[in-house]
């Protein structure tokens, strides 16, 4: 799973809270709706207005180029989820600040950039601007090098490793605490602490419990100092330490510390924000994992029921957490045809997810477009200017040749890409239909008992046999000693016979589940990748996509587009 690490929320204040090249005209136009601080009250109430002033305000040059296209990405973003218009307008602040050579304008557009390339998933393009952002950092702006620190950080632990991200976010961390035991206020404090949560959270996302049991002890250290300064606010402060409990008592289970965290599920009980729809959030995953699943099922319907009566239950966030959630439940509590109807409702729900998110990005790119060609008719205008007709003829013929080479190029990487693919595809197709006939013939032998004492490779046929016929390796949850008490063999036996016939155990089980999915992404063109990684008994999609690709040599989404359109 992968956290939201970096949250834009709150851009439109950290960035663009102040206008970099408007003042004259803030001052000049005081009565005037065309301001900065006017179009900031727009944006909560109508964001489609807000877009509309600052059209007018570029129109009529009432505003810099930097503040109208950040403002623009931050509407697009946070009100309108459009991240890739956001991402277009971004671009165009910091290519703005870049000529304007205004070093403050280019870090606040460098973090939003950063920032949106991240939650994207185009990590290359997000650790390319947070390094250009920590290029440019003066060391008195500290908290923007915590930013890019962290943001490195959070980078590399998705595309290299987890230590090598750890290493930078350390350091975001140091800098948040230095800051905060400097200025000793709640807000430095906070900033401290959301850091230190992060870096808990990203331990167990990849399952290093005891690093993040470790970690605990800072995050707690961090929200104590936060509830204790002088300027702290009760809500705030009952919503930190709801969080840092829920992030304990998840912790503390994974690291069989069961007793301490039942404390913190009852400290977490206490505060006031555990019983808001966010808060009762909150507390699902830790009840699932130990196994409470009665009371979690009770949450779930409170958030169904709050969902349905304030919200849309046609988002990923119902599916991914509401109904996904009571599915586990269910089928932990072997209630199978409960779990059959919430799997179709799911089903459905991510059927509408795929047509909304298809139309969205539709939407988004005649947005784009609109853009482009926008931007195509100013410089069109401008040469017009320059020198009217002759002039403006030698810049279409110029912008003509750049697009056919352009199209011509793009054409013939996309043809030699696809090219590559259907032969990959092929391949892979080919290799799965013979593991699929192997498997068929597995099964459909006579099932022997088996002699623990039995040759290592009579005890291997029988494991295989088994895992195969019974789908086990579908299972998140089967490990080592499952297989070996299939056998009754010790341990290391049972090691010794799947190095000596697969790739060790846990390269067997992820070959088998990896073939699996191979066959899902070709049929099943209505699950998301994530769900596929799931279905096949991955722990998260990480570690699948990263699986896929190293077995493979192409992404799941390439492998699915490529053989989908073949």
């Amino acid at each position: 799973m992968k956290a939201p690490l970096i949250l834009l929320a709150f851009l439109s204040t950290i960035l663009f809270g102040c206008s970099t090249g408007a003042s004259d005209a803030d001052a000049e136009s005081s009565d005037s709706i065309l301001t900065l601080d006017n179009i900031r009250r727009q944006v909560m109430v109508d964001p489609h207005n807000a877009l509309a002033l600052l059209d007018s305000a570029e129109a009529h040059g009432r505003l810099d180029a930097i503040d109208i296209n950040g403002m623009r990405a931050v509407i697009y973003h946070n009100m309108l989820s459009m991240s890739n218009v956001a991402l277009v307008y971004a671009e165009q602040a910091y290519e703005a600040a870049e000529q304007q050579a205004d070093t403050v304008a280019q870090i606040k557009s460098l973090k939003m950039l950063a920032g949106l390339y991240f939650t994207l998933s185009h990590y290359s393009e997000a650790l390319d601007y947070a390094t250009r952002g920590l290029g440019l950092i003066v060391d008195a702006d500290v908290e923007s090098q915590a930013f890019f620190l962290q943001l490195v950080g959070q980078t590399k632990v998705e595309i290299e490793s987890v230590d090598a991200g750890m290493a930078y976010i350390d350091r975001a961390i140091d800098i948040y605490q230095r800051l905060a035991r400097r200025q000793g206020g709640s807000s430095a404090a906070d900033d401290w602490l959301y850091a230190c949560m992060q870096k808990v959270n990203l331990l167990q996302a990849n399952n290093r419990f005891e690093q993040a049991l470790e970690a605990l002890a800072q995050c707690n250290e961090a929200f104590e100092m936060l509830a204790n300064s002088a300027d702290a606010n009760e809500l705030i402060a009952d919503h930190r330490r709801a969080e840092v409990q829920a992030i304990n008592m998840l912790v503390l289970h994974h690291c069989g510390q069961s007793d301490r965290a039942a404390q913190c599920y009852a400290d977490f009980n206490a505060t006031e924000y555990s019983h808001t729809i966010d808060g009762n959030d909150l507390a699902i995953p830790y009840l699932i994992e130990a196994h409470q699943y009665d009371e979690a099922l009770a949450r779930l319907n409170t958030a169904e029921i709050v969902i349905a009566n304030t919200r849309d239950t046609v988002s990923e966030y119902f599916v991914n957490t509401v109904l996904d959630g009571r599915l586990k439940c269910l089928q932990a509590k072997g209630q199978w045809r409960q779990a059959l109807g919430v799997s179709g409702r799911i089903k459905v729900l991510t059927d509408s997810l795929y047509l909304r998110e298809n139309a969205l990005q539709n939407a988004q790119q005649a947005i784009i477009f609109r853009i482009k060609d926008y931007e195509l008719q100013m410089v069109a205008q401008q040469q017009q200017q320059l020198d009217h007709q002759h002039t403006a003829l030698i810049v279409g013929t110029i912008i003509l040749a750049i697009l056919i080479a352009l199209a011509a190029t793009l054409l013939y990487y996309n043809r030699k890409i696809q090219r590559k693919n259907r032969a990959a595809v092929a391949l892979i197709e080919e290799l799965s239909a013979s593991h699929s006939i192997q498997c068929q013939e597995i099964i459909e032998r006579e099932p022997q008992p088996v002699d623990p004492a039995a040759d290592d490779q009579t005890l291997f046929d029988y494991l295989n046999r088994r895992i195969i016929a019974e789908n086990l390796y579908l299972r998140p949850n089967f490990h080592r000693e499952d297989a070996a008490a299939l056998a009754n063999v010790p341990l290391k036996r049972l090691s010794s016979v799947f190095r000596q016939f697969a790739n060790g155990f846990p390269g067997y089980i992820n070959g088998l589940r990896l073939e699996h999915s191979v066959e899902l992404l070709r049929t099943k063109d209505n699950y998301t990748v994530e769900g596929i990684a799931q279905e096949c008994g991955f722990s998260n999609r990480q570690t699948y996509h990263r699986l896929f690709v190293e077995k493979y040599a192409m992404t799941p989404a390439e492998f699915r587009r490529s053989a989908l359109s073949s």
